[in-house]
């Protein structure tokens, strides 16, 4: 009898932190902690999956790696469907790697790069590399995908009141002075 895979429980977890990566391709080393299991095991996973080769090493898109998430988070038996994924084997990707991010991008409002000067309605990027440009605004987009409400708060101008709110202003003020006059 085959060994219990101890990931299975934990697929939706797995697929969501995939889904929310700002990594390009996983390593064997970054399946071992987002499975958390071992190195054999994560080479054995692996070894199911399509992987590009970079040197020596194989990597896994994260596409590839959400895709077959996918098919186990819809699948009837995750645990079935693996084995039937690992019967197909794996192959090896034979075009040529066009972006490589092999770590996430961990940023916060309050901890945006020096780069970057914000404030109301306007940004301003600081750089003398494309590298740097880069990351200040994968930085930047960390920030507007995680906390968008937040950053609006801060940073978006304030809109104009239209003829009609202030319209309607003007009407609550002479009603407000209407009243305070009201017994005198």
């Amino acid at each position: 009898m085959a060994r219990t895979l101890s990931w299975i429980d934990r697929i939706h977890p797995i697929a969501r932190t995939v889904a929310g990566s700002a990594r390009s391709h996983y390593s064997s080393k970054d399946i071992e902690q987002l499975f958390q299991i071992q190195p054999r095991s994560a080479q054995n996973l692996m070894a199911s999956l399509p992987t590009v080769p970079i040197g020596r090493a194989r990597l896994v898109e994260r596409e590839t790696l959400g895709n077959f998430l996918e098919q186990l988070l819809q699948a009837d038996d995750p645990a079935e469907a693996f084995a039937g994924i690992r019967v197909g084997k794996g192959t090896t990707v034979r075009r040529k790697l066009r972006t490589l991010v092999l770590h996430d991008v961990e940023a916060d409002i309050d901890t945006l790069p020096a780069s970057l000067q914000i404030s109301s309605g306007e940004l301003h990027v600081s750089f003398k590399t494309i590298d740097q440009l880069a990351e200040s605004m994968m930085h930047l987009a960390v920030v507007l995908d995680k906390q968008l409400d937040e950053f609006i708060a801060r940073y978006e101008p304030p809109s104009e009141p239209t003829p009609e709110e202030l319209a309607e202003r003007e009407a609550e003020r002479a009603d407000a002075e209407y009243f305070r006059n009201w017994g005198k």
